[in-house]
């Protein structure tokens, strides 16, 4: 995927490499993904933040949010960390892919889609502030995440 070098891209798959593609843009690599529906590819290229975590069974998820909002992803991203975990005990079933990015996107109608490796949220059902939004907004994140 060819992008502005001052912009980041993100797919389903995980990113392979990032070589220089003429002076102003990169050329990201991403690895071959596992069959899937068409309706489930993806791709983003912003100028977002990320926090990452890892699962126990090691799969890495980042949290990717507008760079001002990034303090907001916290919550977002170690309930996702910990319901995979949990799913994958609950249900016997390996996730089947190495990373899982979830990614806040202003001004999204829906309020999540469920794309292979990379999840777009509405910003409002993903972002939590501890010191001004309500438990029921928290419980609205939680909820949305885990779905």
């Amino acid at each position: 995927m060819v992008h502005e070098s001052n912009y980041s891209a993100f797919f389903n798959s995980e990113l392979n490499n990032r070589i220089d593609f003429d002076s102003d843009n990169l050329l990201s690599i991403f690895e071959e993904t596992v069959p899937m529906s068409a309706y489930l590819v993806a791709f983003i290229v912003c100028d977002f933040h990320f926090h990452a975590a890892k699962t126990k069974e090691g799969v890495d998820v980042r949290a990717v949010v507008p760079g001002e909002q990034i303090s907001q992803a916290e919550f977002a991203l170690e309930t996702a960390t910990a319901i995979l975990s949990y799913f994958q005990d609950f249900f016997n079933v390996t996730y089947p892919l190495t990373k899982l990015d979830l990614v806040a996107v202003p001004d999204f109608g829906a309020g999540a889609m469920e794309n292979w490796g990379l999840i777009t949220f509405r910003t409002t059902m993903f972002l939590f502030n501890v010191n001004e939004s309500s438990s029921e907004a928290q419980e609205q994140v939680a909820i949305v995440v885990g779905n």
